[in-house]
């Protein structure tokens, strides 16, 4: 892809982080380069999300993702089995190819009961009434865009320590802000993160404030239209040149 790209006069990334990645990488390419930082509409968002108050959202985690092998939400079932986490609830927004394999993953580990299984919503309304009463966003294997939902509502993140195994919108992710990150695919690691994001109240409040901050300046369609308006000005002006 990147030797096909010397054929472009101009290249449009998604996040900066990747802008970073390609000059390190000593590229040749003369052209305009810039990024966009996909986000999302935030309008909604903004009207329907709750101020972040640890005490009312419990011990109840998120997922939101289609239910693909690459979300490994398996490994996050695996973890409400483990001692510390008997007594925490995860929603699960979305459906997907994989399941009905997770449904008896749960049955199978006894934890079916303490799943919320919410659908495929995309009503930001039904979304909403979910997320604002969550304590904690977690996807356990490559995560993308909805991770940016998830900061969006303000809830700090906890996604594994592999930036190169995710998608390009990890690059909101700030390790220790907005979030935590945990051993990919090691099940002790993920106890141990969800175990301690969901009993620090002080942490998790400073990181939701975080959150809301990094999607509110970079990871939003109002920023992202911004950024593609200056970047065509940037190859018609150089074009011009």
């Amino acid at each position: 892809r990147m030797k096909l790209l010397k054929l472009t006069q101009a290249a449009l990334f998604y996040t900066d982080e990747e802008v970073k990645r390609f000059h390190a990488a000593g590229w040749n390419f003369s052209g305009p380069v810039g990024a966009l930082n996909n986000g999302l509409d935030l309008t909604q968002i903004v009207s329907l999300r709750k101020p972040y108050d640890s005490d009312s959202r419990e011990k109840r985690l998120l997922f939101i993702g289609r239910l693909t092998k690459k979300a490994r939400l398996d490994l996050g079932i695996s973890a409400l089995a483990t001692r510390r986490l008997h007594n925490v609830y995860l929603y699960v927004i979305g459906d997907g190819p994989e399941e009905r394999r997770l449904r008896r993953h749960a049955e199978t580990l006894g934890v079916d009961d303490r799943i919320v299984w919410c659908g495929g919503i995309t009503d930001e309304s039904r979304i909403a009434s979910i997320a604002n009463r969550c304590a904690v966003f977690v996807y356990p294997g490559a995560v993308g865009l909805s991770l940016i939902h998830a900061l969006a509502y303000g809830l700090p993140c906890i996604v594994h320590s592999d930036p190169s195994r995710h998608m390009p919108e990890i690059a909101a992710f700030e390790d220790g802000a907005t979030g935590r990150t945990f051993t990919a695919g090691d099940l002790s690691s993920l106890e141990d993160t969800i175990s301690c994001m969901i009993t620090d109240a002080e942490g998790a409040t400073l990181m939701s404030n975080r959150c809301l901050q990094v999607t509110q300046k970079n990871y939003n369609v109002e920023s992202m239209v911004g950024r593609f308006i200056d970047f065509d000005r940037r190859v018609s002006s150089e074009g011009a040149g």
